[in-house]
């Protein structure tokens, strides 16, 4: 197996992944709402919700990808702080999404001005919209050296910005509708799996760019053999070589 086929593997796995917990995700919270009325916790795909399976999850999968940074700044020098940076970025994105931070503050924001507390999901993205900004830029120029993984790396920001977009908008300021309220299950199962699908794609194309800088950085230092003694060495040489030192050894025998 070469490393293109396993830098190809790879992408493939991140993208099966990526659309099976997706669906999944979505399809467990939809079953919960509607078949169990949102009885489960562990299966409530909520923003608000915390120490659920799908929170879990996406917080483990960016952990997953701030270590994959890691390791790509300590293979790439060319984007070592870029990799730095973006891995850094990854770790308190993982960690907010544990600890519910953006939320929590997203609340409280919105109280204190005294607006209504539906507006606080608009409030959330805003909160982290610089990192995420940042973290947009940093993978998009990533992504321009990465030929195979262009297209997946690039597919994780599309799907995180229509997450975002679905975020911003399930709860405009119009007064409540029976239909909103019904139509919102569906809004936050699909906004909650594009979520780790994007973050599983992102693990993919991360993990296969880690791969394929792994195997140019070994080619660079490999050597051929006549990189290492200077020039080609004849057999023959190495005969004549062997017959002179014999010769050489010979003890000297006087007459």
């Amino acid at each position: 197996m070469t490393v293109a086929d396993l830098s190809q593997r790879i992408l493939r796995l991140g993208i099966v992944m990526a659309i099976v917990a997706g669906v999944s995700q979505a399809a467990l919270h939809l079953v919960n709402v509607y078949g169990f009325d949102g009885r489960i916790e562990s299966l409530h795909a909520d923003n608000e919700g915390e120490g659920n399976v799908f929170t879990w999850a996406s917080s483990s999968v960016l952990v997953v990808c701030a270590t994959l940074c890691l390791l790509l700044a300590l293979a790439d020098r060319a984007r070592t702080l870029k990799y730095w940076m973006l891995a850094a970025i990854l770790a308190v994105l993982s960690l907010d999404d544990s600890l519910v931070i953006h939320e929590q503050a997203g609340v409280k924001l919105v109280r204190h001005l005294g607006l209504d507390d539906r507006l606080s999901r608009v409030f959330w993205p805003l909160l982290l919209a610089p990192l995420a900004l940042v973290a947009a830029f940093v993978i998009w120029e990533v992504s321009r050296t990465a030929r195979r993984e262009l297209v997946v790396l690039r597919g994780s920001i599309l799907l995180l910005a229509v997450a975002v977009i679905l975020d911003v908008g399930l709860y405009p300021a119009a007064p409540d509708t029976g239909a909103r309220d019904a139509l919102e299950p569906g809004f936050v199962a699909i906004e909650e799996g594009l979520e780790l699908s994007a973050t599983l794609l992102l693990a993919g194309g991360l993990a296969s760019v880690f791969v394929g800088r792994v195997a140019a950085t070994t080619r660079g230092h490999a050597q051929p053999a006549e990189a290492v003694l200077g020039s080609r060495v004849n057999p023959h040489d190495m005969v004549l070589g062997d017959a002179a030192v014999a010769q050489q050894s010979e003890p000297v025998r006087l007459s």
